[in-house]
């Protein structure tokens, strides 16, 4: 008679398992693993930025210096200014001149001339006129105030005309008619000499009509 042992396995049970880690060390690894990968993330993100920074700064750079080039370029072809002397000579008499008609206000309005023969508001009205364009030389104020004349320089004819206007509507000068008015064109100059008298010349009439006449067409150009 033959006797076998006859013995039945389950390969299915625990025993027969790969080990597995508990769930908490499990949870704890795929937590690390997750930080691990987002920490790489943003380090590509920030090299990448800190990339597109550096490219952006580069151009900045490279259009500083064109701009800085093409100012250069204009600044040299640009012509050089020059400075007329004959002009910058006409400004420093004619500092010089409202320094003298300043010390003249000065004496008048300290009362060393009596009133009756005091010029104090014209000198004063006169020094307040300013027409761009029209500098006024000289002045005299004579025969008690009855005669006053102008001279000076102008660049354009046409500003003569507003400067006797605004001029007469002063105060000290509602009385006062220029019955002389002369421009002359200088040769060696662009600027023109004026000259104002409320006392008439010799040929009187037909220079202030020529001249007014002139005044006009200055005007309408």
């Amino acid at each position: 008679m033959n006797w076998q042992v006859k013995q039945q396995i389950n390969f299915y049970t625990d025993d027969f398992k790969p080990p597995q880690l508990p769930k908490d060390i499990a949870y704890v690894l795929l937590g690390v693993g997750i930080n691990v990968v987002v920490m790489l993330l943003l380090t590509l993100i920030s090299w990448g930025y800190e990339h597109w920074e550096e490219r952006q700064l580069k151009v900045i750079q490279r259009q500083e210096i064109f701009l800085q080039q093409q100012i250069e370029q204009v600044m040299s072809e640009r012509p050089t200014l020059e400075v007329d002397s004959s002009l910058e000579q006409r400004k420093a008499q004619s500092q010089k001149n409202l320094e003298g008609s300043r010390k003249i206000l000065s004496y008048l309005t300290q009362g060393h001339l009596k009133q009756s023969h005091s010029y104090s508001n014209k000198v004063a009205q006169l020094g307040d006129q300013s027409v761009e364009g029209v500098w006024l030389q000289r002045f005299v104020i004579a025969d008690q105030g009855q005669q006053v004349v102008l001279q000076g320089f102008l660049d354009d004819p046409s500003k003569l005309s507003p400067y006797i206007s605004t001029l007469v509507e002063k105060d000290a000068y509602q009385d006062v008619s220029f019955r002389f008015i002369d421009v002359q064109k200088q040769e060696t100059h662009s600027w023109l000499l004026f000259e104002l008298d409320t006392k008439s010349r010799d040929g009187n009439d037909e220079n202030t009509i020529a001249t007014e006449r002139h005044l006009v067409q200055g005007e309408s150009r």
